[in-house]
């Protein structure tokens, strides 16, 4: 911006006078004129590309390269090969793109729809055009996953960002690149995704936290539904361009509470101290002092002898998950039926300290392991299954996550699991636990005891 403004008739001081006049002009005829002004120097704005660009670098390459091959040509007359004529060409078009990219850039074309925030806020830059940031941002960052994005994901990893995970959302990125724009002490405050707090994804954006910002106030809203238009949990982060004081103050919305929210916070929050890039859980005194005494005498789940593994894939729910009454008149239908249909929990199934068996049933078509000698069930051998899949089959044929015929579920490593135990496994995270047989529904428990 400093070098652009010296190449331009209006200086940095008069631009920003000109902007703080339309602010606050009062009429409409002074506010159109500043308008029309400020339209007009917009439109004047050449871009400068420098001589190191990336376009300039790659242009005079280009260019280098044509000369060499083809300058002599038209001094001598020489003919070329066809594939010398192809050759010959293709560096044309390139010259030319990149011609047609700079142009673009030094006429501002690029930017013409666009919203050029050192235009709109002069107040970011000093008395000489240089851009010395914000006091004060905040917003709603988009929430899009970023292995959705497709080539414009790719174009962000290049971009070397931190806070860059595949698996990770934008918005993470939007936290990053306000920090990159706002000035010293300034303060950045975002209502976002709550998910980067405990999910994996969300590690490098927590280190980010903690070794570039001061986090300075954290509400999660838990699973209160902020947004009307979006069923995502959400909380707000503000935090320092500034050093670390290990001192967040932080607090749970546990019921819907829009009003009064600043006095609700300031007398339930507590001061956390986030340090690293593990899980952020904010606790309160009395739960610290209990989260402390189960893992001073407990076994961290981590260090337990089990595989906890992600769940079962249908591919289309409405066909394979079947409730009591369903899978009653199919066994009553085909005795055989029960062999291929077993208990199945959802996540919003699983409580504290418990389940609620909401009498849903999994049809159990596997599609085999090899590698053990099992092989997929065959949809022959079950005939009162078969027809009731029969009237899904539209949906079986074009779904993704199947198995070797519409009717088979999708490949799964720990499906065995599933073939050689009568009963669904339920694992509750505890401190101390002890077994229990298997239930009525054939869900083997595993229960808690009471910490003295």
């Amino acid at each position: 911006m400093k070098s652009a403004f010296k190449k331009s008739k209006v200086t940095v001081e008069d631009y920003k006078n000109a902007v703080r006049e339309y602010k606050e002009a009062e009429s409409k005829e002074k506010k159109r004129s500043l308008e029309e002004f400020l339209v007009a120097l917009k439109n004047d704005f050449r871009t400068e590309i420098s001589r190191n660009s990336k376009e300039m670098k790659n242009l005079n390459l280009l260019r280098g390269k044509y000369f060499t091959k083809y300058g002599s040509e038209q001094l001598f007359g020489e003919e070329l090969t066809k594939a010398q004529q192809k050759d010959k060409k293709d560096l044309e078009n390139k010259i030319q793109k990149i011609e047609d990219v700079i142009e673009e850039v030094k006429s501002n074309k690029i930017y013409e729809n666009a919203f050029e925030w050192r235009f709109e806020f002069p107040e970011v830059l000093d008395d000489e055009g240089n851009f010395i940031g914000f006091d004060v941002i905040i917003g709603n960052p988009p929430y899009i996953q970023l292995q959705k994005m497709g080539a414009e994901s790719d174009a962000l990893e290049k971009a070397s960002f931190k806070t860059y995970t595949k698996t990770g959302d934008i918005y993470s990125l939007f936290y990053e690149q306000g920090y990159n724009i706002l000035r010293e002490n300034g303060l950045l405050m975002f209502i976002t995704s709550n998910k980067w707090m405990r999910a994996n994804y969300g590690e490098s954006l927590r280190r980010f936290f903690v070794e570039q910002t001061n986090p300075l106030t954290l509400i999660d809203f838990s699973g209160n539904q902020i947004f009307d238009t979006a069923t995502v949990d959400t909380n707000i982060l503000m935090y320092a361009k500034q050093k670390n004081e290990f001192k967040t103050q932080a607090c749970i919305i546990k019921e819907k509470l829009l009003n009064n929210l600043s006095v609700f916070v300031s007398q339930n929050s507590v001061f956390s101290d986030f340090r690293n890039s593990e899980s952020w859980v904010i606790l309160s005194t009395i739960e610290r002092h209990i989260k402390d005494k189960i893992e001073k005498v407990g076994k961290p789940l981590k260090d337990w002898d089990i595989s906890i593994n992600y769940g079962i894939k249908t591919g289309f729910n409405d066909a394979f998950i079947i409730t009591g009454e369903k899978r009653k008149e199919l066994i009553k239908q085909d005795p055989k039926s029960e062999e291929i249909i077993r208990p199945i929990l959802r996540g919003r199934d699983i409580k504290r300290y418990g389940y609620d068996f909401a009498d849903l049933w999994l049809i159990n078509t596997h599609n085999g392991i090899k590698e053990k000698g099992i092989k997929p069930v065959n949809i022959e051998d079950y005939p009162a299954v078969k027809k009731h899949l029969d009237s899904y089959y539209d949906s079986l044929k074009k779904r993704f996550d199947k198995g070797d015929t519409p009717y088979n579920l999708r490949n799964c490593a720990y499906m065995e699991i599933y073939i050689l135990t009568p009963f669904l496994i339920i694992a509750k995270a505890t401190s101390t636990v002890y077994t229990k047989p298997p239930s009525a529904t054939g869900i083997w428990e595993i229960t808690k005891r009471r910490i003295h």
